[in-house]
């Protein structure tokens, strides 16, 4: 009875043993062959021309300042003539391609006093013959950054002039605790090349 039961057990260990192994070995084969796949739809090779440096920025990144102290509010009709305003140029070089930048305003300094629908800005490329390139909004929202306008393209060779205000805009209401406040930011632009194929 004992040798029985000794084969009883060694009878089920076996068919335990022949299943588990077959779906054990099923399973890491398609494991396997999933990563194959994988890799032989995605080839190594890369064709085209790789550029890892190209030349694009400001024309004076030092100076690419924006400053306004005693704001007071103003009219529509008045922005053109007091809103504060600085020049900036974005230079692209020799490059390959075109570039697409973004312009923002960073080490952004302002009382939260400001920081609400009045308190506005306008991008205007001053060298563009089309509006595309032109932005306006508010402060409202910011923190320490506002990218201001994205996806700007410009080609190889080329250079865009732009001008950027900033005033306080007169709301109708009392807005005495916003005025004699200041303000003062960088101008930042971000490129990267677009790869036409």
């Amino acid at each position: 009875m004992e040798n029985k039961e000794k084969n009883n057990i060694y009878y089920r260990l076996l068919m335990i043993s022949a299943i588990i192994i077959p779906v054990i070995i099923g399973f890491s084969y398609a494991y396997f062959l999933a990563v194959v796949k994988v890799t032989d739809d995605k080839p190594t090779t890369v064709q085209g021309t790789v550029v890892s440096d190209f030349d694009f920025g400001l024309v004076d990144e030092n100076n690419a300042y924006i400053n306004a102290s005693n704001l007071i509010p103003l009219t529509s009709d008045q922005i053109d003539i007091y809103a504060e305003s600085g020049n900036f140029t974005v230079r692209a070089g020799n490059n390959p391609y075109a570039i697409a930048y973004t312009i923002s305003l960073t080490d952004i300094s302002l009382p939260n006093v400001l920081k609400n629908t009045y308190f506005k800005w306008r991008l205007i490329c001053t060298s563009c013959s089309d509006t595309s390139k032109n932005a306006e909004g508010n402060f409202q929202a910011v923190t320490t950054d506002l990218e201001l306008k994205n996806n700007i393209i410009i080609p190889a060779n080329s250079t865009d002039d732009y001008k950027i205000m900033i005033w306080l805009e007169e709301s109708g209401a009392d807005q005495i605790n916003t005025m004699n406040q200041t303000f003062s930011a960088k101008v930042k632009v971000q490129g990267e090349l677009i790869y036409n194929n």
